[in-house]
C-alpha cells in the first residue's frame, strides 16, 4: 500500500510547500484546487 506515495508527496511538498493539506478519514487521493493541493489519506 502507498506505492510511490512518499515520492509523490515529496514532489508536491517541494512544489507547494505549506500549501499541502491533510484530510484524515477520507479515501486516499489527490484533489487539485486553483493554487491548492489537498492530499486525502485513508486513516
Amino acid at each position: 500500500q502507498g506505492v510511490g506515495f512518499q515520492e509523490v508527496l515529496s514532489s508536491i511538498q517541494k512544489r507547494k510547500g505549506k500549501d499541502v493539506k491533510w484530510d484524515s478519514g477520507k479515501m486516499f487521493g489527490f484533489v487539485y484546487h486553483p493554487g491548492d493541493i489537498r492530499v486525502c489519506i485513508r486513516s
